[in-house]
């Protein structure tokens, strides 16, 4: 073994002795958890007359205008990752929505992890940008009649990650070990799906 390896290993040691083995074990589920927020992506595909474009450098700097309905999208974003189809309707200029927007789902992701309810919860990402583009993104996307693509990268979430090392959680989206155990004990909470979602 490295001295460095030794040197990890007795780190971890000593924060399982400070801090208490289950305190550890949750930072290590909240960091996943959080990591499962640090990007989006995926491809996108529909029948019809569907548009979309947007260009955003956080919700301040950035422009977007989505008209589509059924449009089916396969990739992962905040905690969810497989395919949605959706309808969307919304145009932004810099932070103001301009006009009425919606997103609806018409079907569920293949795979939620169960902090999704957490992080909509939270305040942070409630709950248009959970499922949007969220407000701190840097990323661009395009959708053209029948096949379209999304890419973002969010900094603030890869903040909040690192904060977990030192007992912090600026976006106030972590579970509890009290939670976690409750819900291993008696199941975690159904994930309510909105049949609607507006900003």
């Amino acid at each position: 073994m490295s001295t460095r390896q030794m040197a990890l290993t007795a780190a971890l040691l000593a924060l399982a002795w400070l801090t208490g083995c289950a305190h550890v074990r949750n930072t290590i589920y909240n960091v996943g958890a959080d990591a499962a927020d640090l990007f989006r992506a995926d491809v996108s595909f529909g029948f019809g007359t569907d548009m979309g474009l947007h260009l955003m450098a956080t919700k301040y700097l950035q422009f977007k205008s989505y008209s589509y309905e059924g449009v089916t999208r396969i990739g992962f974003g905040t905690r969810m990752i497989g395919g949605i189809t959706e309808d969307r309707e919304d145009w932004w200029v810099g932070s103001r929505a301009i006009g009425n927007c919606v997103w609806r789902p018409r079907a569920r992701p293949m795979a939620v992890l169960p902090s999704l309810a957490t992080k909509i919860q939270s305040g942070v990402d409630a709950p248009w940008e959970a499922f949007t583009e969220s407000r701190d993104e840097f990323g661009l996307g395009v959708h053209f009649l029948v096949v379209g693509f999304r890419l973002g990268v969010r900094p603030w979430e890869f903040v909040d990650l690192l904060a977990n090392f030192v007992g912090l959680d600026p976006c106030g989206d972590n579970m509890t070990w009290e939670m976690r155990r409750e819900w291993a004990t008696h199941g975690a909470p159904a994930f309510e799906w909105p049949r609607e979602v507006t900003p």
